[in-house]
């Protein structure tokens, strides 16, 4: 999550920087869309109230498709390849446009990661499962900590 916070921040400034802010507004929009599914869920996922839990989450899911895997790829493949900027003069601005350019394409890679493991919680709600978001139960230990834990015990 710190790597999605840092690109971010890079696109916000770089593009306020440069004057494209044309990059800010595509991280910004497609984006932000999906993530009102996202709260409702949360504020949801935690009560009794399961079934709107699950809506919402269905939601997040389709919002998440629609505005950060199609609309969000389409805009950078559309700004990047199609119609690049014709006001690019010399080749520092070249060159950062194509460094923006990255970081929103790595900004894509993780929404493609994310929306996986959305859809691996759905397909549990669906097949009736349990639900539950493993993403936070993957534990990593290291051979220190494991043998602070045998000394203490």
């Amino acid at each position: 999550m710190l790597f999605h916070h840092f690109i971010t921040l890079v696109l916000y400034s770089g593009s306020y920087l440069m004057n494209f802010l044309g990059w800010g507004l595509v991280v910004i929009l497609p984006l932000d869309f999906s993530d009102v599914f996202v709260h409702f869920c949360k504020a949801f996922g935690d009560t009794n109230f399961r079934k709107i839990a699950n809506c919402f989450g269905f939601l997040m899911w389709l919002g998440w498709f629609v505005g950060r895997i199609y609309v969000y790829d389409r805009v950078i493949y559309d700004g990047w390849f199609v119609a690049p900027v014709d006001k690019i003069v010399g080749w520092h601005e070249s060159y950062m446009y194509n460094v923006m350019g990255w970081f929103l394409t790595m900004l894509s890679v993780l929404n493609f990661w994310w929306f996986y493991l959305i859809s691996r919680i759905i397909m549990k709600v669906i097949t009736g499962k349990n639900a539950e978001d493993d993403h936070n139960l993957i534990e990593v230990t290291t051979t220190k900590d494991n043998e602070f834990k045998k000394q203490i015990n």
